[in-house]
């Protein structure tokens, strides 16, 4: 062998035969030759290695690209290959594509998007926006109440997009989007001029929440959004500062910021934070609800509300008339809207840190016949004489409720400050506290309603505000009240207490009947007076029987969840329909037991009944509740049904929770109950057809008036 290549070592053959001039002449040749495949071969691997190092490259950039974007999408999306860009191709195909990719990212350059028909958005597709304004044809704004996109599955977000209606309007046109009620976040997005709504979120068969952030509704030809599903909404601003509507037909039936819904089986709860409503044709939030379903929450902290309702328009009573008085128009803040002939209503409502200006009507109005207080902190409302017209059927009552919470509010009326909406239903069960009133304007409720004010003070020239409680409140001329402690100001004189308020020749005065009157001993201790003291009975201490007398042992179960004893109506054994069974327990009068006034409230009994079904139909399940006594060596029976069989409630309740009612013996039916001898408590079940709950008893407690001894 001979010599080797430098780069390649390759070595260089010597042929078979030659001489020796020959085989200089054969080693120069071959030795030239293999150098130059050397030298090309070198050459090439040093380009391979720059290639690969350009292309390593290049996917650390499409790494740091795609790294960026998740970023700018809080990673919502996974993002590899799924990504589609607008303007090229039509945007049903992007759609699809990322439809079959299981989601992804539209993204929108900056620029108009004409929308021709309506486009079905997938799950998990963020439609992401740079100064993009999307905008219906306008052939299909024309089309009627249809949506630009349509949301066929949950985790579709729209994030910094435009939505434009046409300039123009006279009837009902298309809106923005429908969510079919899957779950959707709006972040960064305005909608302007949309059509019959700009958000649709309503369904009977989906229950997704719509999440809203940051977003603007201005000038919405029709309401800015509905629902019947629950709500979400954080610094947004729904505004209508356009004046050229004052007389269009088809703005009549519409304005409303959040028009809601409640519907069966499902709750709706709505949460409103650093929300504002500025100009709009009627109520800022409408809400419409069924008493047979579910209760609604609504949250609403930080809102402000400016120039709401019929102030809007040029000729209030003539825009009143033509809709019929709509009580939506005179609203400003809420209305809750109830279904029920008499005004019934189920839900509660919490306001916090409200602002409202001139609103032509109320600020709020929920239903007189409320089970649940509501409740109203921290706000300001200001009325003027410009919010009000004398042909007006709904003058400005600032607040129309009737059981409610009202903490630190500040408010200026020109009409009433305070009312419910019909003195026909429901009863006031009312606190203000920390609140201050000033302006002519005057306050509903009579001597004999549970109004309390208190730390309360008055400013202008109104009437003397009406109550049951004034405790220091400071400014009206006169509180007609049961009760004024510490308050400036007149009082009458038929008001019960009146303890460092001043009234000549008197300091304290008491008119209630508690037996004897209340005597004050050398000791100071007062003598013969009255308190409540309790009576507990254990599930134990009842025995079951059925409707024909037949008795049984007591029928006890444990409780796992709850470590607990409870007494059964042995629901394993039903017995048929219309039948049923009764727990029963007697005691001995107490001995301490006061019988007063029969015409003073003070002397109720009051039976406290903690229950439980294991599937929740407490408003299937009749229930009677009735308490016995017999004097002592007396045969004759007396007693008093507080319950007769009737569902405990209008609603179910959550399986196999404590369910705690309580019921009440008034003093008029208690002339002849007994200073000695025996009580009975019965509770009894009736059996229904197509229901298999257990029904269980944790315990009871009964709370009679006792004489208080010295």
């Amino acid at each position: 062998m001979g010599n080797r290549t430098p780069n390649l070592n390759i070595p260089i053959p010597y042929p078979r035969s030659a001489n020796i001039d020959e085989l200089f002449d054969w080693e120069r040749f071959l030795h030239d030759a293999f150098i130059v495949v050397d030298t090309a071969v070198g050459n090439i691997s040093n380009l391979i290695t720059g290639i690969n190092n350009s292309v390593q490259g290049i996917n650390t950039a499409i790494a740091n690209i795609n790294n960026t974007i998740s970023q700018i999408l809080n990673s919502d999306i996974l993002l590899t290959s799924r990504i589609r860009i607008a303007g090229y191709r039509p945007l049903s195909a992007l759609l699809n594509e990322l439809d079959d990719e299981g989601g992804g990212l539209l993204y929108f350059p900056a620029g108009v998007y004409e929308i021709g028909s309506t486009l079905t958005v997938p799950a998990n597709v963020r439609l992401l926006g740079n100064n993009a304004i999307l905008r219906a044809t306008a052939s299909f704004y024309n089309s009627g109440d249809v949506p630009m996109f349509s949301v066929a599955g949950n985790g579709v977000v729209f994030d910094g997009l435009v939505f434009e209606g046409r300039p123009t309007n006279n009837d009902v046109r298309v809106s923005a989007i429908a969510t079919n009620g899957n779950e959707t976040t709006i972040v960064r997005c305005q909608f302007l001029r949309t059509g019959y709504c700009a958000v649709d979120h309503r369904s009977t068969t989906k229950d997704g929440v719509l999440r809203i952030r940051d977003s603007k509704f201005v000038d919405c030809w029709g309401d800015y959004i509905l629902t019947n599903l629950s709500l979400d909404a954080d610094s947004v601003v729904f505004a209508h500062p356009t004046f050229a509507i004052s007389t269009v037909a088809a703005y009549r039936g519409y304005g409303v910021g959040i028009k809601a819904f409640t519907q069966a089986g499902r709750t709706l709860r709505m949460a409103l934070q650093n929300v504002e409503f500025d100009q709009l044709l009627r109520t800022a939030i409408l809400l419409t609800a069924n008493p047979a379903h579910p209760a609604y929450e609504v949250r609403i902290n930080k809102v402000k509300v400016r120039q709401v309702g019929l102030t809007r328009f040029s000729n209030p009573s003539g825009e009143a008339s033509a809709i019929s008085n709509d009580e939506s128009l005179y609203g400003a803040l809420i209305y809750v809207k109830s279904t029920s002939t008499d005004e019934g209503d189920v839900g509660t409502v919490h306001i916090t840190d409200f602002d409202v200006d001139e609103p032509y009507g109320f600020v709020v109005r929920f239903p007189a016949n409320n089970g649940n207080r509501h409740y109203l902190s921290n706000g300001r409302y200001k009325h003027g004489a410009s919010g009000w017209s004398g042909s007006n059927p709904f003058s400005p009552i600032s607040l129309r409720l009737a059981r409610a919470f009202v903490s630190d509010v500040e408010g200026n009326a020109f009409k009433r400050h305070f009312t419910k909406q019909s003195d026909a239903y429901g009863s006031y069960d009312t606190v203000f506290q920390n609140c201050r009133f000033t302006g002519v304007a005057d306050f509903g409720g009579t001597l004999g309603d549970q109004i309390w004010y208190i730390n309360c003070t008055f400013l202008g020239t109104a009437p003397a505000p009406n109550g049951k409680w004034f405790i220091g409140c400071s400014g009206a001329s006169g509180y007609i009240g049961s009760n004024v402690i510490a308050s400036d100001g007149g009082h009458i004189s038929t008001s019960s207490i009146h303890l460092g308020t001043f009234q000549t020749g008197m300091c304290f005065k008491t008119t209630a009947d508690y037996g004897l009157r209340p005597q004050i001993k050398a000791n100071g201790r007062l003598h013969d007076t009255h308190i409540y003291l309790p009576m507990l009975f254990h599930p134990s201490d009842f025995y079951l029987f059925d409707d024909d007398n037949t008795a049984f042992t007591q029928e006890l179960r444990y409780l796992f969840l709850g470590n607990e004893i409870v007494a059964s109506f042995n629901d394993e054994e039903r017995l048929p329909n219309g039948r049923h069974r009764l727990l029963l327990t007697s005691f001995s009068v107490p001995r301490n037991f006061y019988v007063g006034s029969t015409s003073d409230s003070n002397f109720n009994l009051k039976l406290r009944v903690n229950f439980s079904y294991t599937g929740g139909r407490a408003h299937i399940i009749p229930i009677r509740v009735q308490m016995m006594w017999r004097k002592h060596g007396d045969i004759n029976q007396q007693g008093y049904i507080l319950h007769d069989f009737a569902p405990l409630t209008t609603s179910s309740i959550q399986p196999r929770s404590l369910y705690n009612r309580e019921f009440i013996i008034p003093s008029t039916a208690l002339s002849s109950f007994p200073n000695g001898g025996c009580m009975f408590i019965e509770i009894a079940r009736q059996y229904v057809a197509n229901e298999t709950d257990k029904v269980y008893i944790h315990g009871v407690e009964l709370l009679y008036p006792a004489r208080l001894e010295q």
